[in-house]
């Protein structure tokens, strides 16, 4: 298959985002997740879900309770993924009606982003249906094997009815569900979307996980160790941003926290050589460039999907010379922190991104070609505070997508006066 490249086709600099809402390993309050992603410190220890035989070393949320995000009815039964979408959803939710009320409901929507759904059931139920035969298979399990059935749940319990969509393309599916909201948004489909991902943490999930980094070598036995860039643990959680169109945001008194600028997607096919792959990829990132209006140069901080810093230099870098030049391009990322959310991971990089604008501040980043950075936070040369990123997320079966927020035009000014 011949790789190829996309973006939207004008700015969508009418579309701002009006809330974030994470719940993560390390909280759902916006000064401990950032706050961790400033620390850099992994946040995988000894997490074992109901099933699993032996410890694993993950990345999971302790002590999650919906309860604790407020009070629903009807959600007994529905799978951790939905549970930690409709928590997210309603911390953005929350923020976004910080000033006045939302539209109503059947002027909302729901895009979300999961790479599984709830792989917990998908086993149960299918191994019930090999063992007892189809007859005796639990019927209350098969809501949850659907893999739309967590944005089902969070447009019924909220009773958003404008549209519902569900993106599953690795990776880069948190992204392209933003990309998808900005669409029906300027098509005028919804007043406000809330565009996201989640993943829930399984056995399962750790065993695909441990199978997909640690091969068995021929024979049977232990494959070899992974190397270093191939390390990565497991993590959950959900991101979820509030998307309106700048005019409804103004009209309502909303606070726009950043712009979605422009988004630009790629991919790369199987029989595609490194050399095409690397062109294809670039094309994304200088498309979404192009569709915002900016120079590489303008870019203060790129927010990665890469699994590890060694990952980024050696699968990312060759994209990041040729789009930056020789000049250094600070990066910053999520998984080495908060593990790898699969396809909620991308919406955690933009939910992190717009966290990070809002505050006028950039957190521990990589420098490339360079070294790290050794003082988190760093603001910008002469303490600027950053104004334009770039978020982008290559999926390795293929999927790619580039996304540019920027500050708001009356929050520039102000720093610019301030």
């Amino acid at each position: 298959m011949r790789p190829s490249s996309s973006a939207v086709s004008e700015p969508a600099a009418d579309v701002v985002v009006t809330g974030i809402g994470v719940v993560s390993p390390a909280g759902a309050d916006p000064p401990a997740w950032l706050g961790a992603l400033d620390q850099g410190t992994p946040l995988a220890r000894d997490t074992s879900p109901e099933g699993a035989p032996r410890p694993i070393r993950a990345a999971g949320i302790e002590s999650f309770n919906l309860r604790d995000y407020g009070a629903f009815r009807g959600t007994v039964g529905i799978s951790r993924t939905a549970r930690l979408a409709v928590a997210a959803t309603a911390l953005a939710h929350r923020e976004a009606a910080t000033t006045s009320p939302i539209p109503r409901g059947d002027r909302v929507g729901v895009v979300l982003a999961t790479a599984f759904g709830n792989l917990e059931s998908m086993v149960r139920f299918d191994r019930g249906a090999r063992r007892e035969g189809h007859r005796f298979v639990d019927p209350m399990l098969f809501p949850n094997t659907v893999v739309n059935a967590a944005a089902g749940h969070v447009s019924i319990l909220f009773g958003y009815s404008a549209l519902n969509s569900t993106v599953s393309s690795g990776s880069a599916a948190g992204l392209q569900a933003i990309a998808y909201a900005v669409d029906a948004l300027r098509r005028g489909d919804a007043d406000l979307i809330f565009a996201g991902g989640a993943e829930e943490l399984s056995y399962w999930t750790w065993l695909g996980e441990r199978e997909l980094r640690e091969p068995a070598a021929p024979g049977g036995g232990a494959g070899p160790a992974p190397r270093e860039e191939q390390v990565v643990f497991p993590g959950e959680g959900a991101a979820v941003l509030a998307l309106e169109r700048a005019a409804d945001a103004r009209a309502r008194g909303a606070r726009a926290l950043a712009v979605v600028a422009a988004y630009g997607e790629s991919f790369t096919g199987s029989g595609c050589s490194d050399q095409e792959a690397v062109a294809v990829r670039t094309s994304a990132l200088q498309r979404a460039l192009l569709g915002s209006a900016r120079d590489p140069q303008d870019i203060d901080c790129v927010w990665s999907g890469a699994r590890s810093i060694a990952w980024m230099k050696s699968n990312e870098g060759p994209v990041l010379r040729a789009v930056f030049g020789r000049g250094s391009v600070r990066v910053a990322l999520v998984a080495p922190v908060m593990g790898d959310w699969r396809g909620a991971s991308s919406v955690l990089q933009a939910a992190a991104a717009v966290g990070f604008l809002a505050s006028r501040r950039i957190p521990r980043t990589e420098l490339l070609p360079g070294q790290p950075e050794t003082e988190p936070g760093w603001s910008g040369g002469g303490g600027m505070a950053p104004r334009t990123v770039m978020i982008y997320s290559f999926d390795s079966l293929g999927a790619g997508a580039a996304l540019i927020l920027s500050l708001p035009i009356e929050d520039v000014k102000e720093d610019r006066r301030a």
